[in-house]
C-alpha cells in the first residue's frame, strides 16, 4: 500500500496549524509546499506578507512546527536557487526536502548533493532525505546516475506546479513506469492531480507515495477521504 501524504499549500502559518491538526492523529508525515513567486507564480508561507515572523521564530527555536511531536514534515521547495534556503528547512526539522530539477544549476546541485546526497553526503547523519522533483516533460534517461544521489524522486502529476486542483497529466504514468523499470529499488512519490480516481492507476504504475492536497482538504470529511485513499 502506498503512503498517503497530505499536502498543505499554506498562505499563512495558521493554515499549517489548522490542517496539520486535522490529520495528525491519522498520518505520520505531511508535505508543506513552499512557493517563492519566482520559480512558480504563486507564493506561500513564508514568502507571503506577514509570514516572515513565524518563520524566524522557528528558525530561532523559539517556536516549532505544528504537531511537531507527532508529525514529520516534508518540504517541497518550489523556489529559485533552493540551495540558498535548503539549510533553513533542515533547521525547521525537516525529515525530507524536495528540490525541483529545473530550479537549480548543475554546479549548485552537485554542491548540495555533496553535503546532503544519499551517496557521500557528509551531512547525511542528520537523517534528512533529499528528493528530486521532475515533470512529465523530463527525459529520465538523461538523468543517468544523478537519480542514485537522491533518496527518492517525486514525479509531478500536473503541468502547472505551485497550484492545487490542477488536472492530472496522464504522461506521469509513463514516467513512473519507466523509472520503476530503470530503477527497481527507487522510492517514487507522485504529487499533483492525485485523487481517488488516479490513485489506483499511479500505484499500479509503481508509485510508493501519493501526495494529496485538494482531493483531501476540499472534501466534506477529511478523515473519511483519507481512509478511502488508504484502502485502495
Amino acid at each position: 500500500m502506498a503512503q498517503i501524504i497530505p499536502a498543505i499549500l499554506p498562505q499563512h502559518f495558521e493554515e499549517i496549524e489548522d490542517k496539520a491538526s486535522r490529520v495528525a492523529p491519522y498520518v505520520t508525515l505531511v508535505q508543506v509546499d513552499i512557493c517563492d513567486g519566482k520559480f512558480v507564480p504563486s507564493t506561500t508561507w513564508p514568502y507571503t506578507k506577514g509570514s516572515e515572523e513565524s518563520f524566524k521564530l522557528i528558525l530561532k527555536e523559539q517556536a516549532g512546527m505544528p504537531q511537531w511531536d507527532t508529525l514529520d514534515y516534508e518540504f517541497d521547495l518550489m523556489v529559485s536557487e533552493p540551495e540558498k534556503v535548503f539549510e533553513h528547512y533542515v533547521s525547521l526539522g525537516a525529515s525530507r526536502i524536495i528540490i525541483h530539477l529545473t530550479s537549480v544549476s548543475h554546479d549548485s546541485l552537485a554542491q548540495l548533493l555533496s553535503v546532503y546526497g544519499k551517496k557521500g553526503g557528509y551531512m547525511s547523519m542528520f537523517d534528512v532525505e533529499i528528493g528530486l522533483a521532475i515533470t512529465p516533460d523530463t527525459d529520465i534517461k538523461d538523468l543517468g546516475e544523478l537519480i542514485s544521489q537522491f533518496h527518492f524522486v517525486q514525479v509531478m502529476g500536473i503541468t502547472k506546479i505551485g497550484f492545487q486542483g490542477q488536472p492530472f497529466d496522464s504522461r506521469a504514468v509513463s514516467v513512473i513506469k519507466s523509472l520503476r523499470e530503470l530503477h527497481p529499488e527507487l522510492i517514487i512519490s507522485v504529487d499533483g492531480g492525485v485523487n481517488l480516481d488516479t490513485a489506483k492507476i499511479l500505484v499500479e504504475a509503481g508509485a510508493d507515495r501519493l501526495v494529496v492536497g485538494s482531493a483531501l482538504f476540499k472534501t466534506d470529511n477529511v478523515i473519511e477521504t483519507l481512509e478511502a485513499f488508504e484502502s485502495l
